[in-house]
């Protein structure tokens, strides 16, 4: 296994420690030690030699490693930063690839190392939520099984393609539907109303919802879209979309409210009708008004989705956003929403998430960020047979 040119030469050192293992052993010491061809037993000590006969070892390589361990006091003590668990509940991996000048088979490692992110604001990225709701890049079949299952596919239709031709919006509905029974995509949106579009397409929008909620299952979450019109905090368009959904959803219905950027009326009017409403924020937070604020701060805190929308909403010192940004979202929430202070808090509300706050009363943005794990529940076990919040 081992010839002449494999590194084989015994240092004076080694020759040293593999005389002193003969003496140990009660073996002759040879004048030469040489390791290829092997002339005694103690030139197994040699680093390529230890090397070959690790890799040999097969299951019993475990057992070696556990019996043997190195002692505790030998080991360095090297620190490990720990950055706090986070999910990302909403972002678009097609259109991030695209805005980043990245292949579109790239992946979200890829775009989370395109941006760089400080030290103090770094976060570990667990899960995230990858929404789709543009026809012209919806994945693949096969494209949605190479997904890493760390992440959650959503599948939808932008309101703002409303305006397409008939025949294409047609093609893109039936596209739809095939995909929508794939087992990997658990969402189902982003959907919706966007009043922010002039006001001849508005009509077409809900003829689009109307042509897309009969494929909606018990096992998706629905991923809503909501804008009004433009300087607007959208209480319309929110309430006729409340309005319009309540004829074709059922109550029970999971649903993620994204970018959320309500009142507190229009909060309380949709846990009416969908008591298991979700609400999701974004960098939005930083222009909230007083009405927005009230309407953040009045949610309990299970109910907290935090998005990077990426690419939209980019940090002040970025051009795209990111998943990594998720930081900025949680800075922008703790800001507003009052938590009791705590140096390390576990919710149970359904799963453990840990929630950090410091000592000083302030909020640290991991703690937001940690409270996004919950989503990681919500797209992993809706479809849990007789699951209910």
């Amino acid at each position: 296994m081992l010839s002449q040119t494999d590194n084989t030469e015994i240092t004076q050192r080694q020759e040293t420690a593999t005389r002193e293992f003969c003496k140990f052993l009660h073996e002759p010491v040879p004048d030469k030690f040489v390791l290829e061809p092997c002339n005694s037993t103690a030139v197994l000590l040699h680093w390529k030699a230890l090397l070959l006969i690790a890799a040999s070892l097969g299951e019993e390589r475990e057992y070696w490693f556990k019996t043997f361990q190195t002692p505790e006091e030998t080991l360095p003590t090297i620190p490990v930063k720990v950055y706090p668990d986070a999910m990302d509940s909403h972002f678009h991996l097609d259109r991030t690839l695209r805005e980043m000048h990245l292949s579109p088979q790239g992946s979200l490692e890829e775009i989370v190392n395109n941006v760089p992110v400080d030290e103090d604001k770094k976060i570990n990225l667990v899960n995230a939520v990858a929404i789709y709701c543009d026809p012209r890049t919806y994945p693949t079949e096969t494209y949605l099984q190479q997904i890493p299952q760390h992440i959650y596919v959503g599948l939808g239709f932008h309101p703002k393609y409303a305006k397409n031709s008939p025949a294409r919006t047609e093609d893109e509905v039936q596209q739809f539907r095939r995909l929508i029974r794939n087992p990997r995509v658990v969402a189902f949106g982003e959907i919706g109303l966007d009043h922010s579009e002039p006001i001849k397409y508005w009509a077409c929008q809900v003829e689009l919802l109307q042509k897309f909620l009969p494929f909606l299952e018990d096992r998706h979450v629905l991923v809503i879209h909501c804008r009004g019109m433009h300087g607007d905090c959208g209480t319309e368009a929110f309430l006729l979309l409340l309005h319009f959904l309540k004829k074709y959803v059922r109550s029970h219905q999971p649903v993620h409210l994204h970018c959320f950027t309500g009142n507190k009326y229009v909060v309380e009017r949709w846990l009416e009708v969908f008591p298991r409403t979700f609400f999701g924020f974004t960098n939005l937070v930083d222009k909230f008004d007083n009405h927005q604020i009230a309407a953040l701060c009045s949610l309990e805190e299970c109910r907290l989705l935090l998005e990077s929308d990426s690419p939209y909403f980019p940090t002040k010192d970025s051009r795209v956003s990111s998943p990594s940004h998720l930081w900025a979202v949680a800075a922008a929430v703790a800001a507003h929403h009052q938590l009791t202070p705590e140096r390390v808090r576990r919710y149970h509300w359904p799963m453990d998430n840990i929630f950090i706050v410091d000592s000083s009363n302030q909020l640290q943005w991991a703690g937001l960020v940690a409270r996004s794990c919950f989503t990681a529940w919500l797209y992993q076990e809706i479809n849990s047979c007789g699951l209910s919040l």
